[in-house]
């Protein structure tokens, strides 16, 4: 399942090579903001990271991959719509804890080219935690 989860990322960190031509468009014809590039580059890829773990997981939990890709769908939703449920919630604790169990209200900080140890931590403790949890449960199945 981790091998799963690193050609995941593979295919992630290809996919976005191809996009730093535009990065040196940018460079070449006017006057970026490389900080602010990088960090959203870091965010995504961070991001990207959490939710692939988080899809490994329900892979681990399905038994075929049309099961899978809806639990991995469903999961996912809910992990970003969490943040736009804040909006419709006034109770100041629900709030905020929706807020800390949302996956993308750390992501805004990178777009806005903020680079904190903070969300970094954060995302690369989710993806640690949700690949123990996808180990764990595949070794409890092989033991049934």
């Amino acid at each position: 399942m981790l091998g799963k989860y690193f050609a995941a990322i593979f295919v992630l960190l290809c996919s976005l090579a191809v996009t730093l031509i535009y990065i040196g468009i940018l460079i070449r014809f006017g006057y970026p903001n490389l900080g602010s590039v990088a960090a959203s580059y870091m965010g995504f890829i961070l991001l990207s990271m959490a939710m692939i773990a988080v899809c490994t997981f329900a892979s681990s939990l399905a038994d075929n991959q049309v099961t899978a890709a809806i639990a991995s769908f469903g999961l996912l939703f809910v992990l970003v719509m969490l943040n736009s449920f804040t909006r419709s919630v006034n109770i100041p604790v629900i709030t905020d804890i929706l807020k800390a169990l949302s996956i993308t209200t750390r992501y805004d900080e990178f777009v806005r080219g903020i680079f904190r140890p903070g969300p970094v931590c954060y995302y690369i403790a989710f993806t640690a935690v949700s690949l123990f949890v996808t180990v764990k449960n595949i070794e409890r199945r092989r033991l049934w």
